[in-house]
């Protein structure tokens, strides 16, 4: 998985407004004044599967996922959920639409 790195602007309330993010570095137990390879990872939906099940998928297979087409996705920064947002596509690839900033307790 490919790491990105991040920018150690605080967020703030017109970013979440564009749609854009920005996380304080410090958050992840590095230092402010540090550039750091931050691990994120988007999470379209879940399910569950028997072993058994899993065992007999093979290419061409499709798992449905709990959550609805239209719903947001997760995306997490070294493990902790920071974000929710819409998936798009951007010349050919996928990206998300920052919708909502997750803070503690949210």
């Amino acid at each position: 998985m490919a790491a990105a790195t991040l920018p150690l602007d605080e967020p703030t309330i017109g970013d979440a407004k564009r749609g854009v993010a920005a996380f304080a570095l410090d958050d992840f137990g590095t230092p402010d004044d540090a550039r750091a390879a931050v691990v994120v990872r988007l999470e379209l939906g879940r399910t569950r599967l028997r072993a058994a099940e899993a065992e007999r998928l093979e290419a061409g297979a499709v798992v449905p996922l709990d959550d609805a087409a239209h719903d947001p996705v997760n995306v997490y920064a070294n493990g902790r959920l920071v974000a929710r947002g819409d998936l798009v596509v951007l010349d050919n690839r996928f990206g998300v639409r920052v919708t909502e900033l997750v803070t503690e307790g949210t």
